[in-house]
């Protein structure tokens, strides 16, 4: 049975409006396997858009699955979001041997003098969409009530986390995560504006670079960024380095990141951290 939509017809149509025509109908009738034979694409966008809401299926709207799929893929496309590069480093707290599905685990050269406790995880290995989303949510779970969703885009996993949370004093935010208990927080959103604990949303997007230590995220606000990284950096097996090459266009910065060895006189300006 198809669950309710989520915002209504409205948000539907406010969601698709900002793809283009073409990509609007590779989206409904490839991913969401609506037949060709009822959309209209012989006229305007907005007339496209329309035969779409006006079928039977999205009568309610876009299921939550489908309005985080549209979005995701106007990020993949269009966006023009500031993103911070992240690169993984030596994952001090994960043991030799310990299994960590889906990363691949390599040794430290330096295990011997670090006492034989350390393991590098150089590259993102999961090939599988939903096993990136089940670690990722598992340990999100522990913070927050969240919607996440991961989809593959040109060879690179694309993530979109939904946060939902409440209102935190600024004490709370100085302490790390691992220091407080699980901030498992209700999306109530029939709270009264007037609550302190009113639920508040908050949307990430992560590009992952498939075989490569590197990870793209959206501006993270300060009172979420210390819980989302611990995450991550769980979910991932090793902890993720910040690093100083930030910019819009997402695709030109995994370009300079991936390719920096190659960059000569202008490497430095473009990427902090050399690995040469």
């Amino acid at each position: 049975d198809r669950q309710g939509g989520v915002g209504g017809v409205a948000m539907a149509r406010r969601v698709l409006m900002r793809l283009r025509a073409a990509e609007i109908v590779e989206l409904v009738t490839v991913r969401w396997r609506v037949p060709s034979l009822l959309l209209v694409t012989n006229r305007s966008k907005r007339k496209l858009v329309e035969s779409i809401i006006e079928l039977r299926q999205f009568a309610q709207g876009l299921t939550a699955q489908q309005l985080a799929e549209a979005d995701l893929l106007f990020q993949c496309l269009h966006s023009t979001k500031t993103w911070h590069t992240y690169r993984m480093a030596s994952g001090k707290h994960v043991l030799l041997n310990q299994e960590v599905p889906g990363i691949e685990e390599q040794e430290d050269n330096n295990a011997a003098a670090n006492g034989g406790g350390t393991v590098r995880c150089d590259k993102f290995v999961i090939r599988d969409a939903k096993q990136l989303h089940a670690r990722i949510a598992a340990q999100l779970n522990n913070y927050f009530h969240h919607h996440g969703y991961v989809m593959l885009h040109e060879n690179n996993y694309w993530v979109r986390l939904s946060l939902h949370s409440s209102s935190r004093t600024a004490s709370d935010t100085t302490q790390q995560p691992d220091s407080l208990e699980a901030h498992t927080l209700t999306n109530n959103t029939h709270n009264n504006s007037n609550n302190n604990n009113t639920a508040r949303n908050e949307v990430v997007y992560l590009m992952c670079v498939a075989d490569s230590s590197l990870m793209f995220a959206t501006t993270l606000k300060p009172e979420y960024k210390p819980f989302l990284l611990h995450s991550l950096a769980i979910a991932f097996g090793c902890e993720l380095e910040e690093s100083a090459l930030v910019g819009r266009n997402v695709h030109a910065l995994a370009e300079l990141a991936l390719y920096q060895h190659s960059q000569g006189t202008f490497r430095p300006y473009r990427n902090d951290h050399d690995h040469g």
